[in-house]
């Protein structure tokens, strides 16, 4: 069976097979450079958010995380079943959970146009009225909108990676 190779593919694997020959192209300008520029400040700026929202979360800035939670946010997990927790009653456990350690690393961001995905792994201890009820390494994905000149948090999807209590 006949597959014809692309132009474009023989040009690119004979200027790869000439030495240096990468290193003489330009840097890219114009559109597809801004594009990039763009996509790099809002990577550096989900990722500050991120780190806010847990800073808030952990000292109980209810102010702050009640503007990136967008009125229409959902919380996805499964615990056993798919559990969907609409914003409302996320925030009713943000108030009253003592969080007693929390850690979370951004591992990516994706962007397209004026919404974001930032992957994210982490571990909590959470004490509600005093008794420790989760105590989890988790790994999430939050999916950012971009409304107005400020950037907000749609949905959230948590799984949890390691349950370090004994169920009863």
């Amino acid at each position: 069976m006949y597959h014809p190779i692309p132009t474009a593919l023989i040009g690119a694997l004979l200027l790869a097979a000439i030495p240096g020959a990468s290193q003489a192209q330009a840097e890219p300008s114009g559109p597809s450079a801004q594009a990039t520029d763009r996509t790099q400040a809002v990577v550096a700026e989900i990722t500050a958010l991120e780190g806010q929202w847990s800073d808030a979360f952990v000292n109980k800035d209810i102010d702050f995380i009640e503007r990136i939670v967008a009125p229409d946010f959902m919380l996805a997990i499964f615990e056993g079943r798919p559990i969907i927790v609409p914003r409302k009653y996320w925030m009713m456990n943000t108030r009253k959970w003592d969080i007693q350690a929390f850690s979370a690393k951004v591992l990516d961001v994706a962007v397209a146009g004026d919404t974001a995905v930032a992957t994210v792994e982490g571990s909590w201890q959470v004490a509600d009225e005093g008794k420790l009820i989760r105590d989890d390494s988790f790994f999430l994905t939050d999916t950012w909108v971009k409304k107005g000149d400020s950037w907000q948090v749609i949905r959230r999807h948590s799984q949890t990676t390691e349950d370090r209590m004994e169920r009863d």
